[in-house]
């Protein structure tokens, strides 16, 4: 099925990569030790990545990735200025490529933090108090949400995430603002 498309590399962490296909609602394709997401513009994060594309002069060398981006040889017959993949080698522009790493990466850490503090917040109207251990509270939301955004996690990413939960602190008032100059940077691509 995969030999139709083009193949565009485009490295992200693995549990970033089933946070973007579930973003998508595409599942990830497992061939060969790499993983394969078929991408197009009907979802935000599809239509960022088709923006990004450009034109190359030689096809991309895609073994080193881990994950890597179908798109359809047709994806630019229909979207004035877009890059045919009919007639060109296509390629992620590294710029706007790093840009929707941030974006996806914000993203993601944003809704894990506001889930695990839903979660406190639920035990906390239930009655549980301060001096009650939270960490179970908070592993069993992140695991909550790893199933509700479809992600594998392993030891070393629970434990990042746990320790993204406690590191996280509401005395930066800049968060939003930094957080949405970020969404304007991301659209104005």
């Amino acid at each position: 099925m995969t030999d139709r498309f083009l193949k565009i590399p485009f490295d992200l962490p693995e549990y970033l990569a089933q946070y973007l296909a579930s973003r998508i609602r595409r599942p990830l394709i497992e061939s060969k030790g790499n993983k394969r997401l078929l991408v197009d513009r009907r979802s935000f994060f599809g239509s960022l990545i088709m923006d990004s594309l450009e034109v190359s002069e030689n096809p991309v060398a895609s073994d080193d990735s881990a994950l890597h981006v179908l798109i359809s040889p047709h994806s630019g017959d229909h979207f004035k200025g877009a890059p045919r993949g009919k007639r060109n080698f296509l390629k992620i522009n590294p710029e706007k490529a790093n840009r929707i790493f941030q974006y996806l990466e914000d993203d993601f850490n944003k809704k894990l933090i506001s889930f695990v503090q839903g979660a406190e917040f639920a035990h906390r109207e239930n009655g549980w108090t301060p001096e009650q251990k939270r960490k179970g509270i908070r592993k069993k939301a992140i695991f909550e949400f790893c199933i509700r955004y479809e992600i594998f996690p392993n030891k070393k990413n629970i434990a990042a995430m746990v320790k993204k939960c406690q590191r996280y602190g509401t005395d930066d008032p800049n968060a939003h603002t930094s957080f949405c100059k970020k969404i304007g940077e991301v659209v104005s691509l």
